[in-house]
């Protein structure tokens, strides 16, 4: 709960709810761990904005302006949106939300990536293909 308030926060909204910034590379190693005493919950903190991209308004569209980022590498994060993936789409603030279910994902199975039954060459067809989850035995998944 704390690192979905953060990144919402992250997403430092207009007072319209529109997203003025999207960090682009949410995963667990991103989040910070601090200690407030004996028996209290750790306070989490987002860390590593420098991926981040400030995100316009379009005025005509009444939305954020989308951004391109391109070159997803074999290495890349297990954690980045279908849209990251395949043809340079159009991104906004959403892909940090896609990146924080894996990253909810990660924590729930006590450390499975999301993907992690794929290689990423079967990732990268899958998702060229239009299949967008990220979890095993999802609807329309054929692996």
């Amino acid at each position: 709960l704390q690192a979905a308030r953060g990144l919402a926060r992250a997403h430092l909204h207009r007072p319209d709810g529109v997203a003025t910034f999207a960090h682009t590379d949410v995963k667990p190693l991103q989040f910070l761990l601090f200690g407030r005493g004996e028996g209290e919950v750790p306070a989490v903190q987002l860390n590593d904005f420098n991926r981040g991209f400030l995100l316009g308004y379009d005025e005509r569209r009444r939305g954020v302006c989308r951004f391109d980022m391109c070159g997803v590498r074999p290495n890349a994060s297990m954690y980045r949106s279908p849209e990251e993936w395949t043809h340079c789409a159009g991104q906004d603030d959403r892909v940090d939300v896609y990146a924080l279910g894996g990253v909810i994902y990660f924590i729930v199975t006590g450390g499975l990536k999301p993907w992690h039954y794929a290689t990423f060459k079967t990732r990268l067809a899958g998702l060229r293909g239009g299949k967008t989850s990220m979890f095993p035995g999802d609807v329309g998944y054929d692996g």
